[in-house]
């Protein structure tokens, strides 16, 4: 039902169902009181809604949709009033949301490949991460392995010096060792006693001991002379290293020539009584440097031996 207003301010409506042009202003009553002022009432068609008008060219239409999928932003179209994009619901033209949902599409596959993108990524990484720390391992290993035989070379480098020095020790121990030149011997004229024996004093000191008793060098040395010398009988004598000359005297026979290197202990001739003697024994002489006599009693005690 609607109401005519007359002397209103008239508008020509197009009237689709009557076909002609009307110059009545139509409008809904109003409850309790009649909106013309309780005049006459004319029943009419309601008139036509309006709607927004939708003339967008459709690539601008994509483009707003794009900017509207990528920024989240509602775009309203020059030609359409605010009013018809309120909260309650937005009005978007088949172009929009085809765009929407085209660019809802690509995003959820862009999303999609990057995050199996990443996914790829941190695999790889990780793989390159472990590859890199068994390296690193296998190199340690290496490196560890190496250290272990190069410490292993040095210590047994160092025990093989360790033995060679001890042997050049024990070598030069043994080349300065004296021993005693006789097994079973008692001791008769000492160094420095005078009698008519001697033509001066007595310059050795006398190992008595039994007929062709084996004499031993008392020092390591080379033999300088071997031979029979007036009244000391056969007579050995033993250059050491140091000039030292060590005389064997009243032998019965002679063990060694001259030239032949002795070490201590090694037979060099046999108790005798050739010579000036009273009876078998051997007459031992030490000279340093090949000089004067010197007492043996107190050299040999200078290297650890007790005549």
């Amino acid at each position: 039902m609607y109401v005519s207003i007359p002397g209103a301010r008239r508008r020509n409506v197009a009237d689709p169902q009557v076909g002609f042009t009307s110059t009545t202003r139509y409008c809904r009553p109003r409850p309790r009181s009649s909106a013309c002022g309780g005049r006459s009432t004319v029943s009419g068609p309601p008139a036509p809604e309006r709607r927004p008008r939708q003339s967008l060219h459709p690539v601008l239409g994509a483009a707003t949709a794009l900017v509207m999928a990528t920024t989240g932003t509602v775009i309203v179209p020059p030609s359409t009033s605010a009013a018809q994009f309120s909260p309650r619901g937005v009005a978007v033209s088949s172009q929009y949301r085809s765009g929407l949902d085209t660019m809802t599409y690509g995003r959820t596959q862009l999303s999609t490949a990057s995050r199996d993108s990443d996914r790829v990524s941190d695999e790889l990484r990780a793989q390159t991460l472990a590859r890199r720390e068994r390296v690193e391992q296998k190199r340690a290993k290496r490196e560890r392995a190496e250290q272990k035989r190069v410490e292993r070379e040095r210590a047994e480098q160092k025990r093989v010096e360790q033995r060679r020095a001890e042997r050049k020790r024990t070598a030069r121990l043994s080349a300065n060792r004296w021993v005693l030149p006789l097994a079973n011997y008692s001791l008769s004229a000492r160094f420095g006693e005078v009698s008519w024996l001697w033509s001066s004093y007595h310059t050795g000191l006398d190992f008595v001991a039994g007929y062709g008793t084996a004499i031993r060098s008392v020092a390591s040395g080379t033999v300088t002379e071997a031979s029979y010398d007036g009244s000391y009988g056969y007579k050995t004598v033993v250059t050491l290293e140091n000039g030292t000359e060590l005389w064997y005297c009243h032998q019965t026979s002679l063990a060694v020539g001259v030239g032949t290197a002795v070490g201590p202990g090694e037979v060099i001739g046999y108790v005798g009584t050739t010579g000036n003697v009273t009876g078998a024994h051997l007459h031992l002489e030490v000279r340093p440097g090949g000089g004067d006599p010197v007492d043996p009693f107190t050299a040999l005690t200078q290297h650890g031996l007790k005549p």
